[in-house]
């Protein structure tokens, strides 16, 4: 017997991931133009800005990309909170676990 594959957007446990998704290019979006924008002669906000944006951006992407990567190797299964948290917020502690996770794919 086959079994059809449900799409993923239209189970409820995979809404969140997908609002998270837009958040995160909306957050590096935002980032990428106030970088754009900011001059040292307009003042700091921009900067400011841009550096929030683009740390916070990378940071749910690169979280976003673990919980992928544990969908694909636990037969589709979301990790538990706990799990997630684990991740924890160090950009360069992430970003690491995402090279790693691309180089294994």
């Amino acid at each position: 017997m086959n079994k059809v594959r449900q799409n993923p957007l239209s189970m409820p446990a995979w809404h969140a991931m997908h609002r998270e998704a837009n958040l995160v290019s909306q957050l590096i979006g935002v980032g990428v133009t106030a970088l754009g924008k900011a001059t040292y002669a307009s003042g700091m906000g921009e900067y400011y800005t841009a550096f929030f944006g683009l740390s916070i951006g990378i940071e749910r992407l690169s979280k976003l990309v673990l919980i992928a990567n544990h969908v694909l190797r636990s037969n589709g299964q979301l990790p538990d909170k706990t799990t997630v948290r684990q991740f924890g917020h160090n950009l360069v502690k992430l970003l690491d676990e995402v090279e790693r996770v691309a180089d294994s794919h």
